[in-house]
């Protein structure tokens, strides 16, 4: 039987960059293979179907010969029959018969599908939790805060001005000889380096100074209502004279 190879193209060997050749085991396989078709061959006549038989064999019964179609066979070692209204297949071992397919178990429906449907129905509990709100008003105001100061810690990066280039690499196949070749990379070039933030402040950081809390407040009391206005009695001061009349006088 000859052996027709349907995956191609190949590739049978490997050439590194340093020029180092590996070769695959595949290429090897493939004549190792072939020179064991003969040997394939002649285990297509190690089993025999022989046809149904009407005797009552089981697994692991020695009932031999056995009958098929009325006649009497006697079976030999790798011979399979079929059993007659079961559909059960047995092969003898060249002692006692074996089941094949359903010996394994009794399948069930399920395992003549590609898929199904279950339905599962998740258990457990959810601790309960509680939720609360606090808030209001009051009367008193803000006067005055007592800020607290921290300085920026600074640290150091590296200032990138040039990127380099990355490793170029290829792959060719010729004459079923896979190439590969390598171009190193250029590292990136770097200038003074670049002060920056880290995001921590402390009494100790060489940076600027920032706010880092604004106190403790102070607070006063604030007029909510002035009441209701009363009118108060007018009071006149200044100097007495005496005025004289003339009786006889019109004015």
């Amino acid at each position: 039987m000859a052996i027709t190879w349907v995956e191609t193209p190949t590739i049978y060997k490997v050439t590194l960059p340093s020029g180092s050749e590996y070769f695959f085991k595949d290429h090897e396989a493939r004549e190792y293979i072939q020179d064991l078709r003969d040997d394939v061959d002649a285990l297509s006549n190690a089993t025999h179907w022989l046809g149904v038989t009407t005797s009552a064999i089981s697994d692991g019964s020695t009932i031999n010969p056995i009958i098929i179609n009325g006649d009497s066979v006697t079976a030999v070692s790798g011979d399979i029959v079929q059993r007659s209204g079961t559909g059960a297949e047995f092969i003898f071992n060249g002692t006692a018969w074996q089941e094949l397919g359903t010996s394994v178990g009794t399948l069930k429906a399920f395992a003549y599908v590609d898929k199904g449907e279950v339905e599962i129905q998740p258990k457990g509990t959810n601790a309960a939790s509680a939720v609360s709100f606090s808030g209001g008003t009051n009367d008193t105001f803000v006067k005055s805060y007592s800020a607290n100061i921290g300085n920026l810690v600074k640290a150091s990066v590296p200032n990138v001005t040039s990127g380099g280039t990355a490793a170029v690499w290829s792959a060719t196949v010729s004459n079923e000889n896979l190439t590969f070749s390598w171009t190193p990379n250029v590292a990136a070039t770097l200038g003074t380096p670049i002060d920056v933030a880290t995001g921590e402040i402390n009494a100790q950081g060489s940076g600027d100074a920032v706010v880092t809390g604004l106190g403790t407040p102070t607070t006063g009391t604030a007029v909510t209502d002035i009441g209701t206005a009363t009118a108060a009695a007018q009071v006149f001061t200044g100097t007495t004279e005496t005025l004289e009349v003339d009786p006889k006088s019109s004015t």
